[in-house]
């Protein structure tokens, strides 16, 4: 059973509208955000369930890097249940550790291929994070490392970007 499609092609998801969104509206934006690695280890099958067959997928580290963000994937757990329709539901919750020792929890949750991607940060340079939609799309190479791409998702309005990139830069 493959549990990666939950970290596969995943299609834009917002999780709110605009406020003033009429027919008029177009569609998101986006600007890339960082690369990840995961390593995970062996799949863990729960069985069939009332849910569906449920799968868990331990996430024991890796590395990210991108604009303003860079650090360790410290630990997390993905989960899939394929349900008696065919349905594939899947989430994920894993940590990343900056370079400055902040940790970012990040939320993955799909509708499969859809994928949505929040996080979850604590005040500071961080913080813009919390406002962040996002979402990924992965590879996963012969050596088992799932390999992702996170993009925000911004929204354009008449006047451009409405959702701007709040970047805070790494110094050195």
């Amino acid at each position: 059973m493959n549990l990666f499609p939950l970290l596969s092609l995943a299609l834009p998801a917002l999780s709110s509208p605009l406020s003033t969104a009429s027919a008029n509206s177009t569609a998101p934006h986006t600007t890339f955000l960082f690369n990840a690695n995961l390593t995970t280890t062996a799949p863990i099958l729960i069985g069939a369930t009332p849910f569906g067959l449920t799968t868990i997928l331990p996430i024991t580290g890796g590395a990210f890097s991108g604009p303003g963000l860079e650090g360790k994937i410290t630990t997390g757990l993905a989960r899939r249940v394929t349900g008696t329709t065919s349905t594939n539901r899947a989430d994920a919750t894993y940590v990343l550790r900056t370079r400055d020792g902040a940790n970012i929890a990040v939320t993955e949750r799909a509708a499969i291929p859809g994928v949505e991607v929040m996080f979850e940060a604590a005040g500071g340079r961080y913080a813009w994070l919390n406002n962040v939609t996002a979402w990924t799309m992965a590879t996963v190479p012969e050596d088992g490392v799932i390999r992702l791409k996170f993009w925000r998702m911004e929204r354009l309005g008449r006047e451009g970007l409405v959702d701007k990139p709040k970047f805070q830069w790494l110094g050195d």
